[in-house]
């Protein structure tokens, strides 16, 4: 009976832990679990996943390349900035950041790691357009 309690008070403090506060915490619930989806956190509060918006994947994952890395790339996009953000730059973002989160575990995706990404997309892309405005002039 003691180790039922002792379980059972475990259970109830994780469920209480407070998830980190300075980006996204991507939790892995591995198979076979109560609740087997893997889930992603912003200041202890599941993000929406974005399906309504794009359905490209039936849940997130992360850490290879794949449909569930995709599907969270557009749902963290989206919450941060906005879905026509997320909608154009999905893509590039699962493959130069999600892929490379830890795979079939938890992880942590700080604001400052996103915001130094769209930093450099648009300074990339606005760099692009001056080089194509310099070659139409020539």
């Amino acid at each position: 009976m003691e180790l039922l309690s002792i379980n059972l008070f475990s259970f109830i403090f994780n469920l209480k832990k407070e998830k980190p506060k300075n980006g996204y915490f991507l939790e892995f619930n591995k198979k076979g679990s109560e609740d087997s989806r893997h889930h992603i956190f912003k200041e202890n509060k599941v993000i929406d996943s974005k399906i309504d918006l794009k359905n490209i994947s039936m849940g997130v994952l992360w850490g290879y390349n794949g449909a569930g890395p995709r599907q969270a790339a557009l749902a963290i996009l989206a919450d941060y900035k906005n879905d026509e953000f997320a909608l154009k730059h999905y893509e590039q973002f699962t493959i130069d950041v999600i892929n490379k989160l830890k795979y079939d575990r938890n992880d942590f995706l700080k604001f400052t790691t996103i915001q130094d990404w769209i930093d450099n997309v648009h300074f990339t892309a606005d760099y692009a357009e001056l080089e194509d405005d310099k070659s139409e002039q020539y």
